[in-house]
């Protein structure tokens, strides 16, 4: 049997026809093109939604950087400081008019792997200007501008509260006068104090002394209060000391289960959180990046 050219035309379409409409895998061709066009859902982050994997505004100041720049005006520092970091910068320019200080003004400074804040302090000193944190932003300001804004911050120090005395030493007070003597882990002499190197008192027994109507006065402190009040007089007594309301300034500073909470300016802010960190370097306490701290 000859085949002509129409005959083999013919066999190819049924055979085509007979593969689409079989029985199987493909048997609706339109269900397969429907599958087909779903759009693929990217897979969310294990952690959480992507803004929460974005750096904290804290981690960003603690990046370091360099900066090699000769009579760059102020503004430019900036944008490019902004374009390094990520951070966004708002310069406050009406503070700034009144502080006689122009967004034009030369900045010459070369500085090598710095922090970010570091920087920031460096370059704004000499301009008699500061920084304030807002809503992760940073604004650019005049010390005195930056002074009425208080914020408050809760810092966990559980931590710091938690760490044990080294080698179990304690520090042994005479009840009344004299002075202090280190002895050795229950050596203390009766009718002393013995107080760890971080505030825990723990006075000896001693015959309860009875005073009129029997009160032997007020209750002893816990060892977790004596600490947190101890920790607390380092912060006032060492960072800005002149700016908490013990001594009529306006900031304040408490405690609550190990959380210490402090209201006071930013710059206050950055050189507390900083202290605590040498407190951890020091104790050999991991240093967090920003999770001891809530804004």
């Amino acid at each position: 049997m000859r085949l002509t050219t129409f005959s083999v035309a013919a066999t190819l379409l049924l055979a085509a026809g007979l593969v689409t409409f079989w029985p199987g895998r493909n048997a609706a061709p339109g269900l397969a093109v429907a599958v087909a066009q779903v759009a693929v859902v990217p897979e969310k982050p294990a952690g959480g939604d992507v803004a929460s994997q974005e750096p904290k505004l804290q981690e960003l100041l603690n990046k370091r950087i360099d900066l090699e720049v000769v009579e760059v005006p102020l503004k430019d520092v900036i944008t490019y400081l902004q374009h390094e970091t990520g951070i966004q910068f708002v310069l406050s320019l009406k503070n700034l008019e009144e502080a006689s200080v122009s967004p034009d003004t030369p900045i010459t400074r070369s500085l090598r792997r710095v922090r970010v804040s570091t920087l920031l302090d460096v370059v704004l000193k000499d301009l008699e200007l500061t920084y304030v944190e807002r809503d992760e932003l940073l604004q650019i300001t005049t010390p005195e501008d930056a002074e009425t804004t208080m914020e408050v911050r809760v810092y966990d120090c559980r931590d710091l509260l938690t760490m044990p005395t080294p080698d179990g030493g304690k520090i042994s007070l005479p009840a009344a006068g004299g002075s202090a003597t280190t002895k050795a882990p229950g050596k203390e002499m009766p009718g002393t104090a013995a107080v760890d190197p971080f505030g825990a008192t723990q006075r000896e027994p001693q015959a309860p002394v009875k005073s009129g109507g029997g009160n032997f006065g007020a209750p002893r402190k816990t060892e977790h209060q004596a600490k947190a009040e101890q920790l607390m007089e380092i912060v006032s007594h060492n960072v800005d000391p002149n700016t908490w309301n013990e001594v009529g300034g306006p900031g304040s500073i408490g405690e609550y289960n190990g959380l210490i909470v402090i209201t006071q300016t930013g710059h206050t802010h950055r050189k507390v959180e900083r202290l605590f960190d040498m407190l951890r370097e020091a104790a050999g306490l991991e240093v967090p990046k920003s999770g001891k701290v809530v804004r």
